[in-house]
């Protein structure tokens, strides 16, 4: 069930909002865009894994933002 679309929709969402929580600008452009993605596919008529690959392939980005969240603002990336 880790692998499976609804798992990574609720993945995506917890991350969305802890950075909301935290004030991670930075952070939230590159999730904002990625859950953009995943609700338009949610509302549309077909909802297969090959249109939201982007959900598997930043599963480990999304886990090292909320791990790693500090190391990611926009005023430590020089």
């Amino acid at each position: 069930m880790l692998f499976s679309l609804g798992a990574m929709f609720w993945g995506l969402l917890l991350c969305f909002w802890y950075n909301m929580y935290k004030k991670r600008k930075s952070i939230l452009v590159v999730l904002s865009l990625i859950l953009l993605l995943q609700l338009t596919v949610i509302l549309g008529p077909t909802v297969l894994v090959r249109y939201v690959l982007i959900l598997f392939f930043a599963f480990p980005l999304i886990l090292a933002f909320l791990l790693n969240g500090e190391k990611f603002k926009l005023e430590n990336i020089k």
